[in-house]
């Protein structure tokens, strides 16, 4: 699994959730995006997910990070938690997480039927989870009636980290069977780290016929990045590198990804 971005700075509860999901989703097809922030159909962002994976059979999942301890949560009712030395005195964690995965397919449905001139989108298996990774299975038994239909399976605790454990937790919570092949998949994955680019693209109001096809499908081949280009453009060399490659190939774009990266995680440093 492809994990972007390449370095964070979450909170100490985020960073455990990173963590553990790198361990235990390394070897799994898919992506997982730190941050991502889901957008309505005016380009408004709506909420910020924690965390969002892609993958095959699990479809999309956003997880809503919380660093409380079991002390801090007073008490639970229904989806609302009330709080006791927090920030704020009740948090609603599963209708976050349920809003940012609700608003980012609705972009994905968007996208596959506007931009790619798809009559219908895939369909797309979907999951949404709150991940708490300081409090235990104990602790949280505690707290809460274990018959709470809006919380049963819909938390990740401390044990639920550990890599097997993450794994299962997210096979079980996939309901039905869709499965989205390679392809889709990669298209939904550059939709995620360009998607505010292809806005830029005309959105076509009447039908599409062969002509329309053709030239939306030419702009948006000029904007996707293939895996291998991604990895180019994420990776810093340590010295000098050559790249080659047709005109049209995108190696402009890939250096000022690649320039833009390195801005962002070392402001300090100056080109020479």
């Amino acid at each position: 699994m492809q994990f972007r971005p390449t370095s964070i700075n979450p909170n100490s509860a985020e960073q455990e959730l990173w963590q553990a999901l790198k361990t235990a989703l390394e070897h799994e097809p898919g992506y997982a995006y730190f941050g991502f922030r889901p957008r309505n159909h005016k380009g408004q962002i709506i909420k910020e997910s924690d965390v969002l994976i892609l993958h095959p059979q699990w479809g999309i999942c956003a997880i809503e990070c919380k660093g409380c301890q079991s002390d801090q949560i007073d008490y639970i009712n229904g989806d609302e938690w009330h709080m006791a030395g927090w920030y704020h005195k009740t948090i609603n964690p599963i209708d976050q997480t349920r809003e940012a995965m609700f608003a980012f397919k609705n972009e994905v449905d968007r996208f596959f039927k506007r931009e790619l001139n798809r009559s219908y989108p895939p369909r797309i298996n979907n999951i949404h989870l709150a991940a708490l990774p300081f409090v235990t299975t104990q602790e949280w038994q505690a707290k809460v009636n274990g018959d709470a239909p809006t919380l049963r399976g819909a938390v990740l605790l401390q044990e639920d980290l550990a890599p097997e454990n993450l794994r299962q937790k997210l096979a079980e919570r996939t309901a039905v069977s869709n499965q989205i092949n390679e392809k889709e998949l990669a298209q939904i994955w550059s939709f995620c780290i360009k998607r505010d680019t292809r806005r830029t693209i005309a959105r076509k109001t009447q039908a599409p016929n062969d002509i329309v096809k053709l030239i939306n499908n030419i702009q948006y081949q000029s904007i996707v990045r293939d895996r291998e280009q991604l990895q180019v453009a994420d990776s810093i060399p340590s010295g000098p590198q050559r790249i080659r490659g047709l005109a049209g190939t995108g190696k402009t774009i890939l250096l000022a990804q690649r320039a833009a990266k390195m801005h962002y995680e070392h402001p300090e440093t100056k080109c020479v």
